[in-house]
């Protein structure tokens, strides 16, 4: 397939999966992008508008899709869309760049799929759509150019390609934290190299590593001088929290996750695999497997098929890849959320899959790419309507906001998310969720003091509450369906109390009782896309405040 084909290929099936979310992906952390961007001009770019982490080149593209688009999302989806295209395709050159170094067989069959897996994967939709995760897609680019480059270098000796790989590698170190692990890639790729050709590593390994981990020390010595810490972002106390039995678990979890498509399990199912790696004896009996699986590969490894050692290579490249992140949180409980975190890693993954059924008999092994292709279309179908919907009652609910003027605003209820798609959650407990919305999404500032009682996580476009009002003013917030329960601060809500109010969860509903009643304050709820008012009377499940 010539690559103009292949590349519209890519572009049209993600056009098509893609287009229900256009507009989707303006939520949650995109307002505190939009406030850091408040009042700055270009030149912020180069302190990353005051985020603690060194990402100029990230924050450029961000900032400049800012410029360029503000807050429609047809110019976003477009940057985003043809991002994902672009990394497919690098994946596509880099398993042929591979073939062309280190002949095995099938090489179409296997970079086609692994394309395609990678494509349409419907764990790929949180860094697609959610405008903050661009960080993600540049990333992965980044560093399958790299790839692709030292791969080149690899086979040809010549120096531009080298050089290149260095170039981008120093793109992608002020990009995002993933780029980290570009030069241990690159020493896997080296002595994958070496051992195939029973050459001497070593100064092929000098001339890459020596280079990229001097600019690495330079990184984390201007991280303590610009920001005053070693390691940015998260901070060091998130990033090198080191659980070793849940690290461990974490790499099988995204294994199944991918290659299984666990998580649109339901939820018992998936509560009750992913919990099996919580079990000491399991996990490292597993672990010592994969151990004794490695050292006879690596005793072997002359003697291996040539896609065998790429498969070997392809799963050490997906190790790596999670790294940065495998001791963050693994959710299971919702679609889409921290979905972004296996993204780059995805790739490395996909391509061992590929490899592994490119062994099949040619019916089959095409039988069953065609088979995973459709089942990923499937999913991601559905989890693209999720975003769709969701957007559908963000805007609604902003647009129907009518209470400028007041002083005050008490949100007794509202959706923190769609089944794993953001909406209005925030992690201050602050009531800005709302209130940063209007001012950056809908662009109409309200002055009025905020207070998001609850929020919780939507199972349908028309679900809401109903508010019960007692003889003294204290208040019943209840469900009008099922299967929903009440959030805060981006996790499930317990009993709080502030100076002017208790809120008491008690499962299918709260009780909010007054410590100080507000005097001339409006407070409401969300029912579907609208608003509801409370009055002073006992509101009707489907009142709408009107």
């Amino acid at each position: 397939m010539k690559p103009v084909y292949r590349i519209l290929l890519f572009f049209l099936l993600t056009q098509l999966l893609y287009f229900s979310t256009r507009e989707a992906g303006f939520v949650t952390d995109y307002t505190g992008l939009m406030e850091r961007f408040e009042g700055q001009s270009f030149l912020g770019v180069f302190n990353s508008f005051g985020f603690p982490a060194l990402q100029p080149v990230f924050n450029f593209f961000l900032y400049s899709f800012h410029w360029a688009f503000g807050v429609t999302g047809i110019g976003w989806y477009f940057m985003y869309t043809g991002m994902h295209v672009l990394n497919a395709e690098l994946l596509y050159r880099w398993i042929q760049a591979m073939q062309q170094n280190f002949p095995f067989k099938n090489a179409v069959f296997i970079g086609l799929s692994a394309s395609l897996f990678f494509l349409l994967s419907p764990y790929q939709t949180e860094a697609l759509v959610w405008r903050v995760c661009f960080n993600f897609l540049l990333s992965t680019c980044w560093i399958m150019l790299s790839l692709l480059f030292l791969t080149h270098w690899l086979s040809t000796q010549k120096v531009k390609f080298l050089l290149w790989a260095n170039l981008v590698f120093l793109l992608a170190l002020f990009s995002f934290e993933l780029a980290l692990m570009i030069p241990f890639m690159g020493i896997l790729l080296v002595l994958f190299g070496a051992a195939t050709n029973k050459e001497n590593p070593l100064r092929k390994l000098a001339i890459l590593a020596i280079p990229q981990f001097i600019l690495i020390g330079l990184y984390f010595l201007l991280n303590r001088i610009l920001l005053g810490a070693w390691v940015g972002h998260y901070g060091a106390d998130v990033h090198l929290r080191m659980e070793v039995s849940e690290i461990l678990g974490n790499f099988f979890r995204f294994g199944l996750k991918l290659g299984a498509f666990l998580r649109y399990f339901d939820h018992s199912t998936k509560e009750m695999v992913f919990a099996w790696f919580d079990n000491s004896w399991l996990l490292y009996s597993l672990v010592g497997l994969f151990g004794l699986l490695i050292a006879w590969g690596l005793m072997r490894f002359q003697r291996l098929q040539p896609r065998l050692r790429l498969l070997g290579l392809s799963l050490a490249l997906f190790g790596l890849s999670l790294l940065p992140v495998i001791n963050l949180y693994f959710n299971y409980l919702f679609y889409i959320e921290n979905d972004r975190y296996s993204y780059l890693a995805s790739a490395f993954f996909f391509t061992a899959l590929a490899i592994g059924l490119s062994f099949l008999p040619r019916l089959l092994r095409w039988g069953a790419m065609l088979a995973f292709c459709l089942t990923s279309v499937v999913l991601l179908w559905q989890t693209n309507q999720y975003w769709a919907k969701s957007t559908q009652v963000y805007f609604s609910l902003l647009e129907d906001f009518r209470w400028y003027d007041e002083k005050e605003v008490f949100v007794l209820a509202m959706p923190d998310n769609y089944y794993g798609a953001n909406l209005f959650r925030n992690f201050s407990g602050d009531g800005i969720g709302l209130k940063d919305a209007l001012k950056y999404i809908q662009q109409k500032p309200v002055d009025a003091k905020f207070h998001e009682i609850a929020l919780y996580n939507m199972t349908d476009p028309e679900d809401g509450v109903h508010v019960q009002t007692d003889s003294i003013g204290n208040l019943k917030v209840e469900f009008n369906h099922y299967g929903s329960w009440w959030w805060r601060k981006g996790q499930g809500a317990t009993n709080y109390e502030t100076d002017q109010y208790r809120f008491i969860n008690e499962g299918h509903h709260y009780r909010l009782e007054w410590k100080q009643k507000p005097g001339n304050a409006v407070m409401i709820y969300q029912v579907g896309g609208k608003w509801a008012v409370v009055r002073d009377r006992v509101d009707h499940p489907t009142d709408n405040g009107q």
